[in-house]
């Protein structure tokens, strides 16, 4: 059997003994010249250990979604991946007097000669927690050090995904939900009326609403707005739904789902 590899993505000067170091700037001089925006040079299941330090705050979310799904197909079952990231509260703490310094941690190098310097998202422990569920991973541990978060996280088993409906409301078909959460959500429960809203904060696990017709702008806001910041998604069918939880709910966009 092939011996495992431990790669090194995104290297830049880093570069580790024992490691494939990936990157995109020849300047660096790393052993693989490679754009991580497109698919990994290495055959799935071939690697032991992934490194994106100071990597993944460099990506939209949408290709940030990409290149973890990347790394769970190269990982092996036992394999890790070991991910640094700004901690912003942290630096604004500690540069609360500088802000020349806070601004440059917090959005990278934005200088026109500085193209893949630029921040472009950002990660709390919770929203890694999220997204690692989303592609298939479990986030294992979070670290804190200096002004970065470290994350580890392990392939997690997507063999027996587990969602179960709540209510007699509109749902999307099990093909859209796969298509919308991946194969990385466990526990998930998707309510589709009034009643499974609220019934729905007393089970354990992540929920879900799908909300095709909108009630009274006075239950979205004194009842619904509250319980909405324990859904990871709203589901919305058209339009006018939309606009309820954008205006009434005030419910993130990035987190609202439409589908016709």
């Amino acid at each position: 059997m092939s011996k495992l590899l431990s790669l090194n993505l995104g290297c830049g000067k880093d570069k580790r003994a024992g490691f494939i170091n990936v990157d995109i700037n020849s300047s660096c001089k790393p052993d693989v010249i490679h754009d991580l925006a497109k698919p990994l040079p290495f055959p799935s299941k071939s690697a032991t250990k992934i490194l994106l330090q100071d990597v993944l705050e460099h990506f939209t979310l949408k290709n940030a979604l990409k290149l973890l799904r990347e790394c769970r197909r190269i990982l092996a079952a036992e394999g890790e991946l070991m991910i640094r990231v700004p901690n912003v509260n942290q630096i604004l703490k500690k540069y609360k007097n500088q802000p020349d310094l806070a601004m440059l941690f917090l959005y990278g190098d934005t200088s026109d000669s500085e193209v893949w310097g630029t921040h472009k998202y950002g990660y709390t422990p919770k929203l890694m927690r999220e997204i690692s569920e989303k592609v298939g991973f479990m986030l294992v541990s979070t670290k804190k050090e200096d002004t970065n978060f470290i994350f580890k996280l392990v392939k997690a088993d997507v063999s027996k995904p587990a969602i179960r409906f709540l209510g007699s409301g509109w749902k999307p078909s099990q093909k859209d939900l796969k298509a919308l959460l991946g194969n990385g959500y466990r526990n998930v429960f998707v309510a589709a009326d009034l009643f499974s809203y609220f019934s729905s904060i007393f089970y354990q696990g992540k929920r879900i609403w799908c909300l095709s017709s909108p009630p009274s702008d006075l239950i979205g806001k004194v009842l619904l707005r509250p319980l909405s910041r324990r859904v990871i998604l709203i589901i919305v069918k058209n339009k006018k739904s939309q606009i309820y939880v954008r205006d009434v709910l005030k419910y993130s966009h990035l987190r609202c789902s439409y589908k016709q």
